[in-house]
C-alpha cells in the first residue's frame, strides 16, 4: 500500500508565503503564477490573470488604471450574467462537521481533525485514496475557473491533482452566488474530500492569524505558533522604534483611476509606523484627494498588484496624463501660489528632491505585489518600509530602493 502524502494547492501568493515560512513547500502540488516564495520555483502553476495569460507579462501591464478597472467591472458583470444560465447547483453533500472560522470541509473534509481526511499531517489518518473526479457539467467547471480564486484557475489540472487542501479566497456574486455555492460545486466536480481554507483577512491581526489557520490545515500548529511569535516580535520592534515620535499624516493610495485609498490591513500598518490616515478603503474624488494631499506629511502609492518598477512607471504615466492637480494643489500649498502647468506628480517630486519646494509632502512608491497587496508574513516587511518612509532619520531596515523609492529616485532590482 503506497504511503499517503498531503497534497496542497495554494491559490493565493500570501498563502504560499505562509506555507514557505512554515517550511512546508514540499506539500505544494500547485500554486499561482504570482507565487514567488523560496522553494516554490518548481511547483506547477495552475492559474493565470483573469484579464489575460501570464506569459510575457500580463494584459494588465499594458493597460491604464482606468482600463483595468473597466475591464474588471465588465468581467464581473459578464460573469454575473452567465451565472443566470447555470443549471441548478448541486445540493451540499453530507459532510462531517466543518471546522470553525472560515475553514470548511467540502465533501466531508478534514473537519477539526487536521490537514485533510487522509490524515497524514492531521489527526486520525487514513491510507484510502480520494474519490475520482466526476464527469461534471462544463458550466460548473467554468464557475470554478472564475470563482474559486481571484485568479483564473486551471480546473482540469485540479482534477488531475485531486488535492486534499486548497488555500484560497473564494469569490462570490451578491444575491447570485455565495462562497458556499462555490464549495458545493468544487466537491461535486472533484469528487474528493477537500479542505478549503478561505482567506480574506480584514486587518493585520487577522492576516497574521491566517498563518495559524494555514498551519493547522497542514498539521503544523506548533510551528505556526512559533512563526507568529517571530512575526509579532518584529512588529513590536518597529512599533517601539516609532513610539514617541511626531505622528505623520499619511495618504496611502492603492488605485489611481478611479482613485482609491488603501484599506484593510494598511491603516493598521500606518498606525504602527507612527502615522495617521484613512481607516478604510474608499473611492475619493480628485477635489477631496487634493485637500488630503495639501495637509499630508506623506503620500504613499501602493498600487494594487504592481511591483516597484511597474508602480513607478504607472504613477508617472497617470500623473502626466491625469493628475495635474498635484502640481496645482500640492505645489500651490507649498509655495503659497496658484501652481501652474507642469509634469504632474513626477515634476513635483523632482522639485522637492532638489529642495525647490521644501514643504511638499514626502512622496514615495512602494512594492505592492510582494508586500502591501499580499496579506501574509510579508506585511511585517511592509511595516518596516513605512517606518523607513515616515521616520528616515532613525529607521534603517535596508528596504529603500529595493522595496520602496521616492519618485524620481533610482530603483535597485
Amino acid at each position: 500500500m503506497s504511503e499517503w502524502k498531503l497534497r496542497v494547492v495554494s491559490l493565493l501568493p500570501a498563502a504560499t508565503d505562509s506555507v514557505s515560512a512554515l517550511g512546508m513547500t514540499s506539500v505544494l502540488a500547485a500554486r499561482t503564477h504570482e507565487c514567488d516564495a523560496p522553494g516554490t520555483e518548481s511547483v506547477p502553476v495552475c492559474t493565470e490573470p483573469k484579464l489575460g495569460p501570464a506569459a510575457g507579462g500580463s494584459a494588465e501591464s499594458a493597460m491604464s488604471q482606468a482600463e483595468v478597472h473597466m475591464a474588471i467591472s465588465t468581467l464581473r458583470a459578464s460573469a454575473a450574467w452567465q451565472l443566470a444560465f447555470l443549471p441548478p447547483l448541486p445540493p451540499p453533500r453530507v459532510t462531517s462537521p466543518a471546522v470553525s472560522g472560515s475553514d470548511s470541509a467540502a465533501a466531508g473534509g478534514a473537519g477539526a481533525g487536521g490537514a485533510g481526511a487522509g490524515g497524514g499531517a492531521g489527526a486520525g489518518g487514513s491510507d484510502s485514496a480520494p474519490a475520482s473526479p466526476r464527469a461534471s457539467n462544463p458550466s460548473f467547471d467554468l464557475l470554478l475557473e472564475w470563482f474559486l480564486s481571484p485568479y483564473r484557475v486551471d480546473v482540469s489540472m485540479l482534477k488531475r491533482l485531486r488535492p486534499d487542501v486548497i488555500l484560497t479566497q473564494l469569490q462570490e456574486e451578491p444575491e447570485v452566488l455565495s462562497k458556499e455555492d462555490v464549495q458545493n460545486v468544487l466537491s461535486h466536480v472533484l469528487g474528493s474530500r477537500i479542505r478549503i481554507v478561505h482567506l480574506d483577512p480584514p486587518s493585520l491581526v487577522e492576516a497574521i492569524n491566517d498563518v495559524r489557520r494555514i498551519g493547522t490545515a497542514l498539521g503544523q500548529s506548533q510551528h505556526a505558533e512559533s512563526t507568529v511569535k517571530d512575526l509579532m516580535q518584529r512588529i513590536q520592534t518597529v512599533r517601539g522604534m516609532c513610539a514617541g515620535r511626531p505622528r505623520k499624516k499619511v495618504v496611502c493610495i492603492q488605485w489611481l483611476d478611479p482613485i482609491f485609498l488603501a484599506g484593510a490591513w494598511v491603516p493598521d500598518l500606518v498606525r504602527l509606523a507612527g502615522g495617521v490616515g484613512s481607516e478604510s478603503s474608499r473611492m475619493v474624488q480628485e477635489g477631496e484627494l487634493q485637500d488630503l494631499v495639501r495637509s499630508a506629511d506623506a503620500v504613499i502609492f501602493a498600487v494594487c498588484g504592481c511591483d516597484l518598477p511597474t508602480s513607478i512607471a504607472t504613477v508617472k504615466r497617470e500623473a502626466v496624463q491625469k493628475w495635474q492637480m498635484f502640481r496645482n494643489g500640492a505645489a500651490a500649498a507649498a509655495t503659497g501660489g496658484a501652481g501652474g502647468a507642469g509634469g504632474g506628480i513626477a515634476t513635483v517630486a523632482t522639485a522637492a528632491a532638489h529642495k525647490q519646494l521644501p514643504n511638499l509632502p514626502a512622496m514615495a512608491v512602494v512594492e505592492a505585489a510582494k508586500l502591501f497587496s499580499r496579506p501574509g508574513p510579508s506585511l511585517v516587511e511592509s511595516l518596516e518600509v513605512l517606518a523607513e518612509i515616515l521616520h528616515p532619520e532613525t529607521q534603517r531596515f535596508g528596504h529603500r530602493h529595493r522595496c520602496w523609492s521616492e519618485l524620481g529616485a533610482p530603483v535597485v532590482l
